[in-house]
C-alpha cells in the first residue's frame, strides 16, 4: 500500500537541477497523476511548446501525459513527431517515444505493431548507447512473447534485458525481475512469488509505486496458481487499492480481473461478478483490450457456474473475439475450452469431445499443464457420463499427474470428488462415501458450492447403502451449505441463481430427486416435503414476506429487510388449505433416471406417490402439446400422460377433494393439467385447478386474501404500438427486434373489444385503449385501487434469457412502451387477479429452485394476488369469448378458480377445442374472491 504521506513527499521533491530526461519526466508525470494535479504540468508543457514547437523534453511529456491519461490518439501524435526528428535532435527522447507507443499498442491489443515498435526502440536505445531505454524494450518484447511464444523465450527475453542492465538501478532490475516472475507464475512454478516480492521490494527502494503495484499483483498471482488463497488475495487488494490511488486503470483493471477470478475459483460468485464488472470499467476507461478480454472469460465461467448458458455464449463470444485480437494462444485456448463445455453442458458431448481432445493435444505440445489438467477433467466427465468409467479413471489419473506437475496441494490433485461421482455412477457407493468425505474434507468454510455438492453426493451415497436416516441428514447439512451461502449474495439475480448450481464434472445431474423420493417412500414424507420446498420459489417468496412486512409497517418495499423465507412446514401448509376438498400436489424431478415424486398434502394427512423420471415423460409433454395447438383429437396423449404424472397421486386422494393446487416443476410448468385425462376422465371434468411457484408462496397469499369486497378493473387493450428508431436506445431497439423476430407488434383491434366488453362486468372500471393504453398511463395509474387488471396486448417471453422479456403497450411520456418483468415487479398492485391474455404469457425461462421466470413472477412479487396467463398462442376469438366467459362467472361471487374451470366447461359444451380453454392457467391464490357484481345477475 502506498502511505498518503509517501505521496506527499513524491510530490515536494525540488527540481531537478539538471535537464529531465525521459525517465525523470515519466516519474514526474505519474506523480501528478497520482495527485490529482496535472494542471499545472500540463500548463509548463504549453508554455515550453509555446516558446518552441519542436522541443523534444516538451513534447515527450505532453505525449506522455496523453498516455497516461488514456487520450491515446492525442499522444500517438507527439509519439510520431518525436520518432520522426533527426537523431541530433530527438536524442534519448526517440526511443522513448517508441517505447510509448509500443506500450500502447500493446494495451490495444495490436501484437505485431507492439512487437516491430519495441524493436525499433531497441535499435534506438542501441544507436544511443541508452542502456536504461534498451532494457525496457526488451522488457516490452518479453511481455508480448508472454502472450504469443512459449515461456521459455519469454523468460529468455528477459535475461537479455539483464544482461545490459545499468548498474544501480532499482526499478529496471524490479521490472525484469517481476517480467520473469510473471512467466513463472504461469508455469505454477514456486519461484515465482520470491521473484515477484524481490521486484515490489526493489521497486519500493527506487520509489516506483506504479512498479510495485505491478509486483504485488504479479505475486498475488503467483500464490493462487500454487493453491494459496489467503496470500493471493491479501496482496491482490494491497496491489488494487495502490493502483487506485496512482490512478493507474490499466494495472487496476488487470488487478480486478485477477481478483474476480480468484474470487471465482473459491465460489464466491457474487464478488467474483462485481470485481469482474469492475475490471472491465476500468479496462474500457483505459484502453486495455487484456483484462476485457479474460474479464469477459471468466464472466463467462461464472455464468456456466450459475447455468446460465445465454450469458455465458454471450461473454465467451466476446472473450474469443478479444483473444484473438490480443494473440493471446492460451486465452484463445482457454475460451475454446469454455466453448466447448457449454456444448457439454448443452447435451452435445460428440462435439464437446472433439473441441476437448484436440485443445488437450495442443496444451500438451505446449506443455501447458494447467490447461491440460482442465481439458482432461471434462473429457472424464464426458467418459462417465457415457456409462465408460475405465477411461474416465484413466483421464482423471492424468489430470492428477497434470495438477501436480503445477504444484497443485494433494488434496487438489486427488481428485476425491470427481473419482467419487465416478464411484457412485458404477455401483461403488462404499468407495463414493469415502471419496466424497475426503473431498468435503479437503473444503474450506468459504467454499460453499464444493461443500454442497459433496454433502449432496454424500447423500446419494448413503441412500445407494439404504440408510435414509443418513441421507437426509446429509441432504440437509448441504441445504443449509446453499442457504448459507444465499444468504451472503447482495444481488437479487444471484440469489436466484445460487440454485443452479452446476457440477462441472457431471452436469445438472446431483442425485437430489432420489434422495427426496428415497426419504417420502421410507414413510418421512414431511422431511422430503420441508426439503423440497426450501429449493422453491425463493426469492418469489423473499420479495412477498418483504411486501408483506412492508406494507404492516407502512415502509416501502425496497427500505425493508429480507424475512427468511427458507422453511416452511408440511403441517403449516395442511392447516391452511381452505378446506377439507382441497390438496396439494407438490412434484418432485430431477434430471436423468431420477424418478418424480408427487407430494399430496390434505387436510387429512399427507402420502408420496414415485412415477416416472421427467426425461421419460418430456416426449410425452410435447406430444401433447403438439396435438393440442393443432386442434388433433388429444383423448391419447392426454390420457397417456395424465396417467403418468396424476393417475397414482389421484387414485389415493380422499373422498371429496374437488380443488387441486399444483405446484410444477421442471417441464411440468408447461402441462395443461386441466385438460389431461385421468382413468377415462378430463382432469377439469371433476377439479377445479390452479397452479402455484411453490407452497410456500401459496401460503404466503392465502395469509394476506382481501375480503370480498366490490371490484374495479383497469384494462389496457389495443395499445398503438411503439416503432422502430435508429435513435432509440440499444435496449428499446433489441425489444422492438425481439418482437419483430416473432411476427411483429401487429395492429390488435379485437382487444379492444375484448377489454370494453371485460369492464362492463365491474362498476366504475376503465378501459385505456390505442394511445391512452400507454406504460406510462400503467406507471402512473393509481393500481392499489383496482382489484383486476387485464391486460390485452403482444407479449414477447423469452425463455432463455428473462431480462428480454416484456409487454407491449405504446409509448410516450417519456417510456418506451416495453413493459419488462423487472418494471412488472416494481408496480405498487393490489389486485385479487392480473390478466395477461396475450400469446404464451404464462411461459418463460424454468430456473431451478425457483420455477418460471417470466411474467407471471413479477405480477405476485408487485402484489397480484393470482395471475391468469396462457400456456401457447391463443385466437383473437377464442381469447375473447374465454375470457368473458370467466370474467362473468367472478362477477357473480365465484372464487377465481372455480370461475376458471366454470369457463372452461363452459367452452367445452359450446365445442371449443383445447387450444381455446385449456392454454389458460391461474397462478397464485386461485381461492380469491370478488364481491358479487350488481351487471351479472
Amino acid at each position: 500500500m502506498l502511505p498518503r504521506v509517501v505521496v506527499l513527499s513524491l510530490l515536494a521533491f525540488a527540481p531537478l537541477t539538471r535537464p529531465p530526461g525521459p525517465r525523470d519526466i515519466v516519474r514526474e508525470t505519474e506523480r501528478a497523476i497520482a495527485s490529482g494535479d496535472t494542471a499545472a504540468l500540463s500548463s509548463r508543457f504549453r508554455r515550453a511548446l509555446g516558446r518552441d514547437s519542436l522541443d523534444p523534453r516538451a513534447l515527450f511529456a505532453r505525449a506522455t501525459l496523453a498516455r497516461l491519461s488514456y487520450r491515446y490518439i492525442e499522444a500517438s501524435h507527439d509519439y510520431d513527431r518525436l520518432r520522426a526528428f533527426p537523431a541530433a535532435v530527438g536524442g534519448r527522447f526517440r526511443a522513448f517515444a517508441a517505447l510509448g507507443q509500443a506500450e500502447m499498442f500493446f494495451i490495444a491489443a495490436r501484437e505485431s505493431d507492439a512487437t516491430a515498435v519495441s524493436a525499433a526502440a531497441l535499435q534506438l536505445a542501441r544507436a544511443t548507447s541508452d542502456s536504461s531505454a534498451q532494457v525496457l524494450a526488451l522488457v516490452n518484447l518479453g511481455i508480448v512473447r508472454l502472450r504469443s511464444a512459449a515461456p521459455e523465450v519469454a523468460l529468455a527475453t528477459f535475461d537479455s534485458a539483464a544482461r545490459v542492465l545499468p548498474a544501480g538501478d532499482p526499478e529496471l532490475r524490479a521490472r525484469i525481475a517481476c517480467g520473469r516472475a510473471s512467466v513463472l507464475a504461469r508455469q505454477a512454478r514456486a519461484t515465482a512469488v520470491s521473484e515477484a516480492r524481490t521486484g515490489a521490494r526493489l521497486a519500493r527502494r527506487a520509489g516506483a509505486w506504479r512498479v510495485v503495484a505491478n509486483c504485488l499483483h504479479v505475486q498475488a498471482s503467483g500464490y493462487e496458481r500454487l493453491g494459496r488463497p489467503y496470500e493471493a488475495d491479501r496482496l491482490f487488494d494491497t496491489a488494487a487499492t495502490l493502483a487506485r490511488r496512482l490512478g493507474d486503470r490499466r494495472e487496476l483493471a488487470t488487478i480486478l480481473q485477477w481478483r474476480g477470478y480468484a474470487a471465482f475459483d473459491r465460489q464466491q460468485l457474487d464478488s467474483a461478478q462485481r470485481l469482474l464488472g469492475d475490471a472491465i470499467i476500468e479496462g474500457e476507461a483505459a484502453g486495455s483490450i487484456s483484462p476485457l478480454a479474460w474479464s469477459a472469460l471468466n464472466l463467462g465461467e461464472v455464468s456456466i457456474a450459475l447455468d446460465d448458458p445465454v450469458s455465458a455464449e454471450q461473454h465467451m463470444a466476446r472473450a474469443l473475439e478479444l483473444m484473438r485480437r490480443l494473440g493471446d494462444q492460451w486465452g484463445i485456448n482457454q475460451a475454446l475450452s469454455f466453448t466447448a463445455e457449454l456444448a457439454s453442458l448443452a447435451g452435445d458431448d460428440e462435439r464437446a469431445r472433439g473441441m476437448y481432445t484436440e485443445l488437450a493435444n495442443t496444451a500438451a505440445k505446449i506443455s501447458d499443464y494447467s490447461l491440460l489438467a482442465e481439458l482432461e477433467g471434462q473429457l472424464a466427465a464426458i467418459a462417465a457420463r457415457s456409462h465408460d468409467p475405465a477411461t474416465a479413471m484413466k483421464l482423471l489419473d492424468e489430470e492428477s499427474d497434470a495438477l501436480r506437475r503445477i504444484g497443485r496441494p494433494p488434496e487438489w490433485a486427488a481428485l476425491s470428488y470427481e473419482r467419487g461421482v465416478v464411484a457412485l455412477w458404477t455401483g461403488q457407493p462404499v468407495v463414493a462415501e469415502r471419496l466424497f468425505r475426503a473431498a468435503l474434507q479437503a473444503s474450506d468454510t468459504s467454499q460453499h458450492v464444493a461443500r454442497y455438492l459433496a454433502q449432496t453426493r454424500l447423500a446419494s451415497a448413503r441412500l445407494a447403502r439404504g440408510d435414509t436416516v443418513d441421507a437426509e441428514r446429509w441432504l440437509t447439512h448441504a441445504t443449509d451449505e446453499l442457504d448459507t451461502w444465499r444468504a451472503g449474495l447482495n444481488d437479487s439475480t444471484l440469489r436466484v441463481l445460487a440454485f443452479q448450481v452446476v457440477d462441472r464434472f457431471s452436469g445438472k445431474d446431483l442425485g437430489t430427486a432420489s434422495v427426496l423420493a428415497g426419504i417420502a417412500q421410507s414413510g418421512h414424507v414431511a422431511s422430503a416435503f420441508e426439503l423440497a420446498e426450501r429449493r422453491r420459489a425463493r426469492q418469489l417468496r423473499d420479495a412477498l414476506l418483504r411486501m408483506r412486512t412492508a406494507k404492516t409497517l407502512g415502509a416501502r418495499r425496497r427500505d425493508v429487510t429480507a424475512v427468511d423465507a427458507s422453511r416452511v412446514t408440511l403441517d403449516a401448509i395442511a392447516g391452511a388449505l381452505p378446506d377439507s376438498a382441497t390438496a396439494l400436489i407438490e412434484l418432485v424431478t430431477g434430471r436423468g433416471a431420477q424418478p418424480t415424486t408427487a407430494i399430496v398434502v390434505t387436510k387429512r394427512g399427507a402420502y408420496a406417490v414415485t412415477m416416472l423420471p421427467i426425461d421419460e415423460m418430456r416426449d410425452d409433454i410435447a406430444r401433447l402439446l403438439a396435438v393440442i395447438t393443432s386442434d388433433r383429437p388429444d383423448s391419447a396423449a392426454s390420457t397417456r400422460l395424465g396417467n403418468e404424472l396424476l393417475g397414482g397421486a389421484l387414485r389415493r386422494l380422499p373422498p371429496g377433494v374437488t380443488e387441486l393446487v399444483i405446484v410444477p416443476e421442471d417441464a411440468f410448468y408447461r402441462v395443461p393439467f386441466a385438460a389431461l385425462r385421468v382413468n377415462g376422465r378430463r382432469v377439469v371434468d371433476r377439479f377445479a385447478v390452479h397452479v402455484a411457484p411453490s407452497a410456500a408462496v401459496a401460503l404466503a397469499l392465502w395469509r394476506e386474501r382481501p375480503p370480498p369486497g366490490p371490484a374495479r378493473m383497469l384494462a389496457f387493450g389495443d395499445p398503438r404500438f411503439p416503432r422502430d428508431d435508429a435513435r432509440d436506445p440499444p435496449a428499446t431497439r433489441a425489444h422492438f427486434a425481439a418482437f419483430a423476430s416473432l411476427g411483429g407488434l401487429t395492429s390488435l383491434p379485437a382487444s379492444a373489444l375484448e377489454v370494453q366488453a371485460a369492464v362492463r362486468w365491474f362498476p366504475r372500471s376503465e378501459a385505456l385503449v390505442g394511445a391512452a393504453a400507454s406504460e406510462s398511463n400503467l406507471k402512473r395509474a393509481k393500481l392499489e385501487q383496482y382489484r383486476l387488471v387485464h391486460f390485452a396486448t403482444h407479449a414477447q417471453v423469452d425463455e432463455r434469457a428473462p431480462g428480454r422479456t416484456a409487454i407491449a403497450l405504446a409509448a410516450g411520456g417519456g417510456d418506451d412502451g416495453y413493459v419488462t418483468s423487472g418494471e412488472l415487479g416494481s408496480l405498487n398492485l393490489n389486485a385479487d387477479i392480473v390478466m395477461l391474455s396475450g400469446c404464451s404469457t404464462a411461459l418463460g425461462l424454468i430456473v431451478g429452485g425457483e420455477g418460471i421466470l417470466g411474467l407471471t413472477g413479477p405480477l405476485l412479487q408487485a402484489g397480484s394476488h393470482s395471475v391468469v396467463a396462457t400456456l401457447w398462442p391463443v385466437s383473437d376469438r377464442g381469447s375473447a369469448e374465454f375470457v368473458q366467459s370467466f370474467y362473468r362467472l367472478l362477477a357473480g361471487g365465484m372464487r377465481a378458480t372455480d370461475a376458471m374451470r366454470g369457463a372452461q366447461l363452459e367452452s367445452i359444451a359450446h365445442g371449443a377445442p383445447p387450444r381455446d380453454w385449456a392454454a389458460f392457467e391461474l397462478t397464485g391464490d386461485g381461492f380469491v374472491r370478488l364481491g358479487r357484481s350488481a351487471t351479472s345477475r
